[in-house]
């Protein structure tokens, strides 16, 4: 997720080599049990 510091707007986010880099382990015999990424920022509006 993308979380704005000011007014807390949050909005999905998604990375394409994220999620490759996630297969590529799981094709190496690992197994997830979970990923979370958080970005934190300023959205349009509060900068």
């Amino acid at each position: 997720h993308i979380v704005c510091d000011d007014c807390g707007k949050v909005e999905p986010f998604e990375d394409e080599a994220l999620e490759e880099a996630i297969h590529h382990i799981r094709r190496k015999g690992f197994s997830l049990e979970s990923h979370e990424v958080t970005l934190h920022g300023h959205c349009a509006e509060c900068r």
